[in-house]
């Protein structure tokens, strides 16, 4: 097994998580303006990750059809189940204005986002392992929903509305260090996205039968979160034509450019 592969990859995946500080940069920006720039990158990241999860779904297709399928069954699953698990009825993660300020909502808050970074880092595995560069590609599509994403984090947990008692310490969670400031708790709720990528890209070179299964469970954990994450946050910060023109765009631009990532 080359070590230049490898190391590519954990430098794409590193700088995909490290790219979510950027979104603590807005912190101080008035809610308007948040609202813009996150559909903003919402949308683009909800087309990019459709056209991901095409090109991983064609090609686990390619490679055993009834294993991919299986996948992207247990991939949906597996995403349906942990946002019952981690999901709130006393805030929508959904709506920028929900914040949540009991020690149980941010751990849920938090656990959510780190789980949803493992399913990610999984998808950047199983692409570098059928295309190095298709892996890359899908890293680098990470880092820009992961800057959106910052902006969310930090929106709901360090902003004036968030907390009262001081502006740079996470509301009381249970589970997490109080005292981390916003670029350093984004980043470790990004970790799982690192270790999950070199992980599923090493089991597959391991075990390459692998493959098709992986491909099909990252492919349907990425559309489940486009459908229940990107897009309906998305719509609920900007106008509704300019989400779906972003969307479908970056969408096409993926699809279009397959012949150079597979």
């Amino acid at each position: 097994m080359s070590s230049t592969p490898i190391l590519s990859l954990l430098v794409a995946a590193s700088v995909a998580a490290l790219a979510t500080t950027l979104g603590t940069i807005p912190l101080s920006f008035d809610l308007k303006a948040k609202r813009r720039a996150l559909s903003a990158a919402y949308s683009v990241a909800a087309g990019i990750m459709i056209g991901a999860g095409y090109l991983l779904t064609l090609a686990g297709l390619e490679s055993r059809p009834s294993a991919c399928i299986l996948g992207a069954v247990l991939g949906s699953t597996y995403s349906f189940w942990l946002r019952r698990v981690t999901g709130s009825k006393k805030f929508d993660d959904n709506d920028l204005e929900s914040i949540p300020v009991e020690p149980k909502e941010v751990d849920r808050f938090l656990l959510q986002s780190s789980f949803h970074s493992a399913a990610e880092g999984a998808a950047i595995g199983a692409a570098a392992a059928v295309a190095l560069p298709l892996g890359l590609f899908l890293a680098a599509a990470l880092a820009v929903h992961n800057i959106g994403e910052g902006m969310v984090l930090t929106h709901r947990l360090y902003s004036p509305q968030a907390t009262s008692s001081h502006p740079n310490a996470v509301p009381a969670p249970l589970l997490w260090p109080t005292s981390l400031p916003p670029a350093a708790l984004v980043v470790v709720t990004k970790l799982p996205q690192i270790v999950l990528a070199m992980g599923t890209y090493f089991l597959i070179q391991v075990w390459p039968e692998f493959l098709p299964l992986a491909l099909g469970f990252t492919a349907g954990a990425l559309f489940f979160l486009t459908l229940t994450d990107l897009t309906p946050f998305a719509y609920g910060q900007g106008r509704r034509e300019w989400v779906a023109l972003l969307c479908s765009a970056a969408a096409a631009l993926v699809v279009l450019g397959q012949s150079f990532f597979l």
